[in-house]
């Protein structure tokens, strides 16, 4: 309960070094608001890795919150922790407007979190004015054709990020009526050839 949050609290405030929560689901959502509440403050936290511990849609929205005023964090994992649900549209937003304001983060995993056409649209336009972000994993997130394109339209405007991964994300699913040559293969072939070094 309370005791509970307020060590994840200390702890993430007090940590000085990265930190690895990659395990087996034993933190629950009330884990990760507590430690999105220590995010808040911590001043020496560079790498977070929370990844695979289902936090859901509750605990992701407040790390987003707490990412968009934490200014140290440059090393962000939530691979696998059921982030997207159609009850909470609201923790994409705040995954857009993080990824719009904060400027310190460089690297983020959101792999395997069940992210939508929808979704993927929206973080491909918050990512268009985002300059930090250079590697950006969000494979195996079911967004389809139409959400591959908007990545290859974002890619158009945005030259900061270098690597980007989009493994097992449904990228030539006819059936969305955006196949490889029509949709968002294309777009993504079409942003890469019109790209040049800055």
């Amino acid at each position: 309960g309370g005791h509970i949050s307020d060590w994840w609290i200390y702890r993430v405030y007090q940590a000085h070094r990265p930190l690895y929560l990659d395990g087996s689901g034993d933190y629950n959502p009330y884990g990760g608001i507590a430690i999105a509440g220590g995010l808040v403050t911590n001043e020496n936290l560079s790498s977070l890795t929370i990844s695979a511990n289902l936090l859901g849609a509750v605990a992701a929205d407040a790390l987003f919150k707490a990412m968009c005023k934490n200014k140290k964090v440059e090393f962000l994992n939530l691979y696998n922790n059921a982030i997207y649900h159609w009850e909470h549209p609201g923790t994409i937003n705040s995954l857009a407007t993080m990824l719009k304001t904060n400027d310190t983060l460089t690297s983020l995993n959101m792999a395997r979190n069940g992210f939508e056409t929808s979704s993927a649209e929206s973080i491909a336009r918050a990512l268009v004015v985002n300059r930090a972000v250079v590697n950006l994993d969000i494979s195996s997130n079911p967004f389809g054709p139409k959400g591959a394109h908007a990545f290859g339209q974002m890619l158009l405007q945005n030259t900061t990020i270098s690597d980007l991964s989009m493994n097992r994300c449904k990228l030539t699913d006819a059936g969305e009526g955006l196949g490889t040559v029509e949709g968002g293969i294309a777009t993504i072939a079409e942003s890469l050839a019109q790209t040049t070094p800055s």
